[in-house]
């Protein structure tokens, strides 16, 4: 990958672009704005960071961010899908409600019917 300096503008460029990378270009930009008001103007001749090790903590720093995103969703995953069969047997239930649910014949009435309990 050529890291030369196109010398058309970002304009140019930006309108060569298919929607799809106009959106990933406009990101990438919105971030250098967002660094730029935080920590100022970028000036690599005189900015001394390390830009590896800074890259490196921020490619963990996404590792950690992805690890607990996905224990979150698996956590949230499994706390839908009880709300979901608590949810479908309360249905269940009160779709029983008022029905006649037949008891076990005893001796005193072998055709006895109940409703259901409240």
């Amino acid at each position: 990958m050529s890291t030369g300096h196109d010398p058309r503008s970002l304009a140019e460029l930006d309108a060569e672009l298919e929607p799809d990378a106009r959106k990933v270009l406009h990101l990438i930009a919105s971030r250098m704005v967002a660094g730029q008001r935080k920590y100022g103007k970028l000036v690599l001749e005189t900015d001394a960071r390390n830009w590896r090790a800074e890259e490196r903590e921020e490619l963990l720093d996404a590792i950690v961010y992805r690890t607990i995103a996905d224990v979150n969703r698996e956590r949230l995953g499994i706390a839908y899908a009880l709300r979901s069969v608590t949810r479908r047997c309360s249905q269940f239930l009160e779709a029983l409600r008022g029905a006649k649910v037949p008891i076990p014949p005893d001796e005193a009435d072998p055709d006895r019917e109940r409703d259901w309990p409240e």
